[in-house]
């Protein structure tokens, strides 16, 4: 296993409960599925992460890559022109007011982000760091957030606005620094599962599975595929109590960017 840093947190393998939740249109049954070992970052990736990844690319000349990679909140559905919240001078990668008009914080979870850009991120990760980091699957997503007691939130079975940033916790909609509600905790340390920012998953968006001698297949990064639609997980600042429920899921074409949908990333640990 190696130590960690205090960005991340250890997920042992295991049984876990999925899904049972009657409050949850689009929950699973309830089944127990196998995890094996992984890690996952205690926090989301931020706006500060994200630009710095940015300007890795601008500073090799990827500029290509680099222009794909700008998230842009998806203007049919959005109603926007769909402007992005990086721009590049001059070679530097600056963060600017979004479409709203709203400058996000640096430490803010990384929001509009597509899946694709979440995956071709961690690529990039792997790639400075030397480890094989990933978007993680549903399921790694539900065990991380709910621990092996099938809490409904990953705080625990009670529920108050306060403890996580969504809909009726705030005033003034936003998001929130990562590191603000330390209540939205899961019990392995992770931050954020319940509120903030929802995350992209890798699992291709199935409302139908039923778990029923369901085989989960060894983890890894889906390819790139038209049309298809990736499983979000998690609470968010604009989103109601129903998000903020561990075994709450919904699917989103892959290609959108949605100013409530972010990632964070794991990777699974090597076992000599």
């Amino acid at each position: 296993l190696g130590s960690l840093d205090e960005s991340e947190c250890f997920v042992p393998a295991g049984p876990f409960l999925v899904g049972r939740d009657a409050h949850v249109p689009e929950g699973l049954p309830a089944a127990e599925l196998w995890v094996d070992d992984f890690i996952i970052q205690r926090f989301h990736v931020t706006y500060a992460e994200y630009q710095q990844y940015l300007q890795s690319l601008s500073d090799a000349g990827r500029e290509t890559e680099l222009e794909t990679a700008l998230p842009v909140i998806d203007a049919a559905a959005s109603g926007t022109s769909g402007k992005s919240c990086f721009v590049v001078r001059d070679g530097r990668v600056e963060l600017v007011e979004d479409a709203s008009g709203t400058l996000p914080s640096p430490e803010w979870p990384i929001g509009t982000v597509n899946f694709r850009q979440a995956v071709r991120y961690a690529a990039w990760r792997s790639e400075v760091t030397g480890q094989s980091w990933r978007v993680l699957d549903e399921f790694e997503w539900e065990k991380a957030a709910r621990g092996v007691d099938a809490r409904i939130y990953p705080w625990g079975n009670a529920y108050t606005p306060c403890w996580s940033n969504a809909e009726l916790s705030r005033e003034a909609m936003s998001p929130v620094d990562v590191d603000s509600h330390p209540v939205d905790c899961s019990v392995y340390g992770v931050r954020g599962m319940g509120g903030n920012m929802s995350q992209w998953t890798s699992s291709a968006w199935d409302p139908t599975l039923t778990l029923s001698g369901y085989q989960r297949v060894p983890p890894q990064t889906p390819p790139e595929t038209e049309g298809v639609m990736r499983v979000f997980r998690g609470g968010c600042w604009m989103l109601p109590e129903v998000f903020t429920r561990t075994s709450n899921r919904i699917g989103f074409q892959e290609t959108d960017g949605v100013a409530h949908v972010g990632f964070r990333v794991g990777r699974t640990i090597r076992r000599p």
